[in-house]
């Protein structure tokens, strides 16, 4: 007779772990090349409309692009809405 096992306290385990990670990130949702949303935004870097620079909890963030504009930044999250051609991750604001 097989017995199963009992997966519950290793669900919450990863669960647990999941939240905490996920507390220490950034987390960007696109929708096709004209929104993003990015939240863990600690400022903004640099700003015109073919390139924003956004300092976040995980690093540095580019969006280049054309018409680029900030349409909500409140708190720790930010919206951007334009044409975007390109999104960088970390390293310099070049």
């Amino acid at each position: 007779m097989k017995t199963e096992k009992n997966n519950s306290g290793e669900g919450r385990q990863f669960l647990s772990r999941l939240e905490t990670a996920v507390g220490h990130c950034s987390m960007i949702e696109i929708h096709g090349d004209r929104e993003l949303f990015l939240s863990g935004c600690r400022g903004i870097v640099d700003y015109d409309n073919t390139k924003i620079v956004v300092d976040t909890i995980s690093g540095c963030v580019i969006i280049l692009g054309m018409r680029l504009c900030l349409s909500v930044f409140r708190g720790d999250i930010l919206s951007i809405e334009g044409h975007i051609t390109e999104i960088k991750f970390g390293g310099d604001t070049e």
